[in-house]
């Protein structure tokens, strides 16, 4: 779902970045820089906030990841703010869908075996 925000570099760094996220909560992230200025930061919160809650770690751990992660976006802004920010339930703008658990392995087992994302699994018995 990044690819037409990032260039294929900084998409790489991107998965890196989870990938090392899934093994320590907090690593030496690389700052990935977006092509463009389509996603706001409410967008890269609630990115973070998708990918944080999947491998159940908490708002302070998340808010970092995404201050470090999107160092430019968020250069101004103090992580306790984006961490009050990640607890707010009440938005007027569209979200990103958050998968249940069991829906994330079931892409995951389905990209593993095919190689791609199919969204489409999800709705089938």
């Amino acid at each position: 779902m990044m690819q037409p925000f990032l260039d294929a570099d900084e998409l790489q760094k991107l998965h890196h970045n989870a990938k090392i996220w899934t093994v320590h909560a907090m690593p030496p992230f690389t700052p990935v820089n977006l092509r463009s200025d389509h996603l706001t930061k409410e967008d890269l919160k609630h990115l973070g906030y998708n990918v944080g809650k999947f491998l159940r770690l908490q708002g302070g751990v998340i808010a970092r990841f995404v201050k470090k992660v999107f160092e430019k976006p968020f250069e101004s802004t103090q992580i306790r703010t984006i961490e009050q920010k990640l607890r707010e339930s009440k938005s007027t703008k569209e979200r990103i869908p958050i998968h249940t658990r069991d829906q994330m392995d079931k892409m995951f087992k389905h990209f593993q075996r095919y190689g791609n994302i199919n969204l489409d699994i999800l709705s089938r018995a």
